[in-house]
Parts: C-alpha cells; structure tokens; sequence
C-alpha cells in the first residue's frame, strides 16, 4: 500500500440480505397475516436479520413488496403482497363509483320499479373489473409519471 492512498468504505448489501428477502416474498408474499416467529422459523434466518429485512420491506417496499405490520398481543404479525397487485385508489375509485351509484338507485327503488336484470349488469361489470385486475402483470400500468417517488403503506 502507498502512503496516501486511502480506501473508501461503501456500504454493500450482502447477498445473505437479498436471499433472506427474495425467500421471504416467496413463502409469506400471499396476501395473509403471518407471525414473526412463523417467518423466523420457516426461513431458518436469524431473528435479527429476518427484522432488518421485514422492516425494509414495510418503511421502503424493498423487493417489490407491499408489507404491512400490526401488533398483536406482545408479537408482530406481517402481511405480504406484490406490488404488481396493487390497484390505486384512484382507479378503485373511478371505475367502482359509477356502478355504485346505479346500485344504489336500485336499492332504493320499491319492488314495482326495481330493476333485477340492471343489477345483474352492475355485479357483472364489478366481476368483470375484478378479472381484469386479476390478470393484468401490473396494476396501475402507466398511471404513474416516470421518476416519480414510490408511496410508503401508512
């Protein structure tokens, strides 16, 4: 080593941390609640390590995962999704609110003026719109500007 020459230390993620994370979004990525000590156990990972990783993954949607974390009794229990699976609110609430409303109109009619088959419409256009979400690689394609932040789960 020559004299003045000086190493830069650069924080790199260890592999560990990227398998530990692509092993969890595989086993616990299915949309229910699980325990910590449920994930902790069946990834074999140390309890320490499945944390950081957990964590990152609910502050910062690391691994293209949504995660949310509540409390339940004295332990924590995480729910995992894809984010590919996601719909905004904003498209929910466009396309869901006309149908709404029609249904509502249809609730509030007596039985003369109720209209069966205009309902059947309205809960085939809501299966319709489910399939469609169902399908679609990703939810929200296009919606969203190219460098834009992405949302943290509140």
């Amino acid at each position: 080593m020559q004299k003045g020459t000086e190493f830069v230390a650069t924080k790199v993620k260890p592999a560990y941390r990227l398998a530990l994370g692509k092993q969890i979004k595989a086993q616990f990525s299915d949309g229910k609640w699980h325990s910590f000590e449920t994930i902790v156990t069946k990834t074999g990972g140390r309890a320490k390590k499945v944390w950081g990783t957990l964590d990152h993954m609910w502050r910062y949607g690391t691994h293209k995962t949504k995660c949310e974390r509540k409390k339940v009794g004295t332990e924590y229990h995480f729910r995992l999704s894809p984010k590919d699976k996601q719909i905004s609110v904003q498209e929910l609430i466009e396309k869901l609110t006309p149908i709404l409303k029609e249904l509502e109109v249809q609730g509030r009619a007596n039985a003369a003026t109720m209209s069966p088959p205009t309902v059947r419409i309205m809960t085939a256009k809501i299966q319709k719109l489910l399939e469609e979400w169902a399908e679609r690689p990703t939810a929200g394609q296009g919606t969203r500007r190219r460098g834009s932040l992405p949302t943290r789960p509140l």
